[in-house]
């Protein structure tokens, strides 16, 4: 990372993409009309059929999302190769992972390894973008660095989201849905013409509630449930056949009493203590037994505000493209933070405030030509203040007391309940140029080069607070700091089509992810780093499709270098800490296979082999009860199963004009998978398979459908490690997913 002074680069760059808000881009034509079964996508900023794109990319449809039950990004991860998801403390604890690779934790000085965006808008924060779907259009899944058209800061791949637009024709619909864990929820939309052929509007929305899905054996009550609702009002004007504009507002809101995680194993010293202050742990069960204890609470809030403005401008044959977004994100969330019966960290909360606005300027040439481009100029701003604190609770002193010396001498000083307080104000400004030009020299061969600089201004103020009559990790701090970078990213690639139906590319690509800090006053009193360095990916694939009659085959072989990858692990004092690993390699092969055998009868078949490991990491995180680091050089990733395998089989049948239905199932299989990077032996998931059915009826205007999720109700470990307490030698928590899920779902359309 560099550190140096101001440069004119980023003012002129922001001066240009702010002067220029109101311009604005038209849909491209696809140069191949698309015939049945066929998805267009835009992930090269143009619409062109994802057939014809050289890059490693999955689409999944409305439709899809639909007849497989997803509700949110975690349901999607058995409908694309190489995709992982988990979740720890909560939404921002979660991660996503793209072969292998990820960002872990919710360190407010981390950004995302896989990108998340909705309509193209980039999203800094991947919990803003793990919130439950409304009015998908579809979901593009981008595998690999994308270092050039695309945002910002995506490394390892992206996932776009892509709601539905205004349409010019009366149309809508709703559903109703119930379920075990007293799930309930409701969605509807409704499109039509407010001004014939100028002016349209679409409103959508959605509520969903349910239960929980642990139950805690100290307070005698449920947890993990959830109640969250979303609206998002979209107006199409086409003010003249030459300009559109789209302007969309979104809010969404989640509560939750989230997320609590079971203790397997429990050690002999939290055993013994735990029973001699009279708080023992209930009997233990297995490790996926749903059940907890715990004496306080965990909860989760967010709401979300988010309003963009989209402008399609055409100029002689070129489109002018403008996207500005303004998005306000406030989250809460506390814990039990010890996660058991014993009032000792009796509360570790934080109180998140994030607004972020981007803008993004673009032209695009015209498709067919023999040299044709797309360029533009990226603007991104974000403010985040956070606050937070924990509370060490009555049982303090008799923990230090039954622990003996030197703990025993503190006691006293603990019989008064202590606090901490700490917090942080972030802002980080990001500018960009880029451009990506396409040479054709024949029908049936191209070759495209792609250029990105970026530049990034980051600066923190950060301070701790305690009423500790001795302070070790909580010591009181106030700092300031701040930094700036910029680095190049980009594209080639070659791209050879014989015949329509058939493509071969290879391509060599570069990502790049803006250096960071450790936000918390906690990580330098341990001894990391302030700041952390930009992480930089450099990788290669080599691609095959072909569409037959009744077959789609696609055949990706992929190799990826991350240099000064930012490792995320959990540390003492309940905090996340970063660092950079030195180096890293993904490398395997996706298969990705669509059959139609015969009218109504439909296979899908996803098939990844991921070898992904640090060539170089000699201070990775050390195991319980060993040295604090161990040397990782070797060793693989966390979320990166060696074989992961998904198939999908639908049958649908018209049994009159008015009468059709269908039936779904889903398999998925995750081999052995490391869920703590440290590697701790006790936090291993093995190998599972993950079942999921669908089956309905469509009478016309109205469907009913049974499901169930998870059908064989295995309990699968996202995340794991050593609950945050003195005394807890032996011990594990585990975060783990949904159990099995089923219910009826009713729709209405029109």
């Amino acid at each position: 990372m560099q550190f140096r002074g101001r440069c004119g680069l980023p003012v002129l760059l922001a001066s240009a993409a702010l002067s220029f808000g109101s311009m604005a881009q038209a849909q491209q034509a696809v140069d191949a009309a698309p015939s049945d079964n066929e998805i267009i996508v835009t992930a090269q900023k143009r619409a062109e059929r994802l057939q014809d794109v050289p890059l490693a990319i999955s689409a999944i449809t409305a439709e899809t999302l639909e007849r497989s039950g997803a509700q949110a990004l975690r349901d999607i991860v058995t409908l694309v190769p190489s995709l992982y998801f988990s979740q720890a403390q909560g939404p921002v604890q979660s991660n996503v992972a793209i072969r292998g690779v990820g960002s872990s934790g919710g360190v407010a000085g981390l950004e995302p390894s896989v990108g998340i965006y909705v309509d193209g808008v980039y999203l800094d924060r991947t919990s803003i973008g793990v919130a439950d779907f409304n009015d998908i259009e579809r979901i593009e899944v981008l595998r690999g660095p994308q270092g050039t058209l695309f945002g910002k800061n995506t490394p390892a791949g992206l996932i776009n989201f892509i709601t539905k637009r205004p349409e010019f024709t009366l149309g809508g619909d709703a559903s109703a849905t119930a379920g075990n864990y007293d799930s309930y929820g409701v969605t509807a939309s409704l499109t039509g013409p407010i001004v014939s052929d100028k002016v349209a509007l679409r409103v959508s929305g959605f509520y969903r509630t349910h239960s929980g899905y642990l139950f805690n054996q100290t307070k005698n009550t449920d947890t993990n449930d959830l109640e969250a609702y979303g609206v998002r009002g979209r107006l199409l004007w086409n003010v003249t056949d030459k300009l559109e504009l789209l302007a969309t507002y979104e809010h969404h809101s989640s509560t939750q009493n989230c997320c609590a995680a079971e203790f397997s194993p429990v050690g002999a010293t939290q055993l013994a203590i735990s029973a001699a202050i009279g708080k023992p742990f209930p009997a233990i069960n297995a490790p996926d037994d749903l059940l907890v204890a715990f004496d306080g609470g965990f909860s989760y809030r967010h709401k979300i505000n988010a309003g963009t403005i989209e402008a399609n401008l055409e100029v002689g044959d070129h489109v002018v493209t403008s996207i500005s977004s303004l998005r306000d994100y406030k989250q809460f969330s506390f814990i039990d933070g010890d996660f058991s019966p014993v009032d000792f960290f009796r509360t570790i909360n934080g109180d998140r405030n994030h607004r972020q606005f981007s803008q993004e300027l673009r032209i695009a040439s015209p498709a067919d030509k023999t040299f044709s481009y797309v360029a533009g100029l990226f603007y991104f701003y974000k403010r985040q203040n956070e606050r937070g604190g924990a509370v060490y609770g009555a049982d303090t002193s008799l923990i230090f007391q039954r622990l003996g010396p030197p703990f025993s001498s503190l006691a006293p000083l603990y019989a008064t309940i202590r606090s901490s307080a700490s917090g942080s104000d972030i802002v980080n400004r990001s500018y960009a140029a880029f451009g990506q030009a396409k040479l054709q020299f024949s029908d049936r061969f191209d070759m495209s080069i792609g250029v990105r600089y970026t530049y990034d201004e980051k600066s923190i103020f950060t301070f701790q607070t305690t009423t500790e009559p001795v302070p070790i990790l909580a010591a009181p701090r106030n700092e300031r700091a701040s930094g700036d970078d910029g680095q190049f990213s980009g594209v080639i690639n070659a791209r050879f089509r014989p015949d329509r139906d058939t493509l071969l590319y290879a391509s060599l690509t570069r990502g790049y992810k803006s250096f960071g800090f450790n936000d918390s006053a906690v990580n330098t009193a341990i001894g990391q780093k302030r700041f952390f360095d930009a992480e930089l990916s450099t990788g290669g694939e080599i691609g095959f499709r072909r569409s037959w009659k009744t077959l789609q085959l696609g055949i990706t072989g992929f190799w990826t270098v991350f240099d000064n990858y930012q490792s995320s692990s959990f540390a003492p004092g309940n905090t996340f800490l970063l660092q950079n690993a030195a180096k890293l390699t993904t490398r395997g092969v996706e298969l990705e296979a669509t059959v139609r055998p015969a009218k109504g009868v439909l296979f899908n078949l996803n098939y990844t082999y991921l070898d992904a490991f640090f060539n170089d990491f000699k201070t990775g995180p050390g195991q319980p009860g060993g040295p604090t680091v161990q040397d990782l050089s070797g060793k693989p990733l966390q979320d990166a199963p060696k074989h992961s395998l998904s198939l999908v089989g639908q049958y649908d049948h018209d049994f009159s004009d008015s009468l059709s239905g269908f039936l779904r199932g889903e398999m998925s299989f995750r081999s052995e998978t490391q869920t703590a990077q440290n590697l701790d032996p006790l936090l291993v998931q093995p190998a599972y398979v993950l079942l999921n059915a669908r089956a309905g009826l469509n009478f016309g205007k109205i469907g009913l459908e049974i499901w169930g999720r998870n059908l064989g109700n295995d309990i699968i470990l996202y995340r794991g490690g050593v609950p945050p307490a003195i005394f807890t030698a032996g011990s594990r928590i585990r975060f783990v997913g949904d159990p099995r899920t089923y219910g009826a779902t009713l729709r209405y359309r029109f």
